[in-house]
């Protein structure tokens, strides 16, 4: 009963489960962002709202009629790699290709931003009022 064949079929498939299920994911660990964007005390719909980590790959929300976004790291995967981020907040382009969208957003919050926001292991909720 104990064949070599059996041994090396239940040894094929313990080494298959320990790697899928063990395995090491290159992903960070993610932290939860929403929030609310307001300029000039009014929500903001339409802007890209983007988390740039000190080191690895950004996140991305874009804000609704209510000026709330989610970020998103990658796929569908939600959320902000943890730690120290520069903010960056511009008017999404939808407009015509070729046809350069004119830029609503201060420079200060986007191509020269003066934004930061410390993303942690919960739910974090970090508002921006322009």
């Amino acid at each position: 009963m104990n064949s070599p064949k059996t041994l090396s079929i239940l040894c094929a498939v313990v080494a298959a489960f320990v790697v899928g299920c063990g395995g090491r994911s290159d992903q960070p660990d993610l932290g939860l962002v929403t929030g609310l964007v307001t300029v000039d005390g009014a929500p903001a719909e339409s802007l890209l709202v983007t988390f740039i980590p000190e080191n690895g790959r950004p996140s991305t929300g874009v804000t609704n009629a209510q000026g709330q976004y989610e970020l998103e790291y990658i796929g569908d995967s939600k959320g902000a790699k943890l730690g120290h981020h520069l903010v960056r907040i511009t008017t999404l382009d939808i407009g015509e290709p070729n046809r350069p969208t004119r830029e609503l957003i201060s420079s200060k919050y986007n191509a020269q931003s003066e934004l930061t926001a410390e993303v942690k292991a919960e739910d974090n909720k970090i508002d921006f009022a322009l």
